[in-house]
């Protein structure tokens, strides 16, 4: 056991730096391209491809480009906060006018009329993790995403028999202007809402920097007994908070994985964690702009599936590829 954690580190560590330092510009292609290549054009939430979960997604879509023949040209703004961004992004994808765009919306309303420019302008749009909100008419072909959902109900009943009935419950949310944010919450609060009284969510609005901001503000209420976070870099600001006001007593459960937060896991701190299957999503997002661009009929949503991990499961095999899938080449 102790060789393979050892491995494990030593393992996450190379690869998380070799995220840090490939890939300079952001426009990222597939290997293998022709002048009869179809182009796709995928555009993420955030260029930081030190967060583990995008990095996975990013090689997803490669792979899926390099075995469909796809020309995968990936983008994103600067970061998830950056809705702006993202929309000038979408609008200079449109204007080059691709075989299809693929989409993980950073803001569910605003997303909204820029999508509808791509389908009027006869591109389809395959939407990846964030979805959009519209009315009767559904915009886009279809979704690629955890069921978000689900996946915050299984890991908010990951509290119910450390935390006492009555207890003080926080919700610090990625974004809640993001139908992942949104879903993960309303997951969330389908098993809290009755049994605890739970504080009005912390919404970091796509900022790492406001969520440190909003952890170091949390630990003050001493009578706090948990915190349910919805992504990385929340979890991450509550660990940092937790680092320089140690509480012991504090539950902290959430989503995705870094190697700060196996760390963490494997000590204690933080009681649980449920795994994007990332890669999968990306892979799955390509796969379906190939299948609707040869003709064929797709549902309007696709589970790319995620797990729930604790420290007692982390390091079985399949757990320990989900943990770290930065080099992951297939799933």
């Amino acid at each position: 056991m102790n060789g393979r954690k050892s491995w494990l580190r030593l393992g996450s560590i190379i690869l998380m730096l070799a995220a840090l330092t490939v890939l300079p510009v952001w426009t990222v292609r597939s290997s293998r391209q022709s002048s009869h290549a179809k182009t796709v054009i995928a555009i993420a939430k955030t260029r930081d491809f030190s967060v583990a979960f995008w990095a996975a997604l990013k090689n997803g879509m490669e792979e899926a480009g390099r075995e469909f023949g796809v020309d995968v040209d990936y983008r994103a703004p600067i970061s998830e906060s950056d809705v702006d961004g993202q929309i000038v992004l979408l609008d200079q994808a449109i204007a080059e006018a691709p075989d299809a765009i693929l989409l993980a919306a950073n803001d569910r309303q605003r997303l909204l009329e820029p999508v509808l420019r791509a389908k009027n302008a006869g591109i389809p749009v395959i939407m990846f993790d964030s979805s959009i909100d519209y009315d009767a008419d559904v915009p886009f072909v279809t979704l690629v995403a955890t069921d978000n959902i689900k996946a915050g109900q299984l890991l908010a009943e990951t509290i119910l028999t450390d935390v006492a009935p009555g207890s003080k419950v926080a919700i610090m949310s990625h974004n809640v202007n993001t139908t992942s944010g949104s879903d993960r919450e309303s997951g969330i609060r389908r098993v809290i809402d009755a049994s605890y009284q739970v504080l009005p969510t912390i919404d970091c609005a796509g900022s790492r920097a406001r969520a440190v901001r909003e952890a170091t503000g949390l630990l003050q209420n001493d009578a706090l007994a948990a915190v349910v976070c919805t992504n990385e870099y929340t979890v991450s600001a509550m660990l940092e908070a937790m680092k320089a006001m140690p509480r012991t007593d504090l539950v902290l459960v959430g989503f995705d994985t870094s190697y700060e937060m196996m760390d963490a896991l494997e000590m204690g701190t933080l009681g649980a964690t449920v795994i994007q299957r990332a890669f999968n999503m990306g892979y799955l997002a390509v796969d379906k702009a190939v299948q609707h661009l040869n003709g064929q009929a797709l549902d309007l949503f696709y589970d790319s599936t995620s797990a729930l991990i604790t420290r007692e499961v982390m390091y079985a095999e399949e757990n320990a590829k989900l943990l770290f899938p930065f080099s992951q080449g297939s799933d």
